[in-house]
């Protein structure tokens, strides 16, 4: 019996071995993609960037790119509020699940 413990033991360890590899090769795939994606996003952003300097004035351009600076900030933070929200939402869902005995 308990060489069965230790083949299912050691069956259970190659199985999630693999699955962590499969996970970690995944995002690595991921990351690479990301990065790809974000040369692109900054490689278009210049070039729009000269675009816009062309044809609005210094003022303009950077007015422009604090606009977009602060909604950028805007976003991540709602991202940030909506994620926390989700959070305490769970937490009170969980907390009414839980049998609280009268005192």
């Amino acid at each position: 019996m308990n060489v069965d413990l230790c083949n299912n033991l050691l069956s259970l360890f190659l199985c999630c071995q693999d699955q962590l590899t499969a996970k970690r090769d995944k995002l690595s795939d991921q990351l690479c993609e990301a990065r790809r994606l974000k040369e692109n996003i900054d490689r278009r952003s210049e070039a729009v960037a000269r675009t816009l300097g062309r044809y609005l004035g210094a003022d303009r351009e950077a007015e422009h790119r604090a606009f977009l600076r602060a909604k950028v900030r805007l976003i991540l933070r709602a991202r940030e509020l909506q994620e926390a929200a989700q959070l305490v939402a769970e937490q009170v869902a969980a907390l009414q699940e839980v049998d609280v005995p009268a005192s």
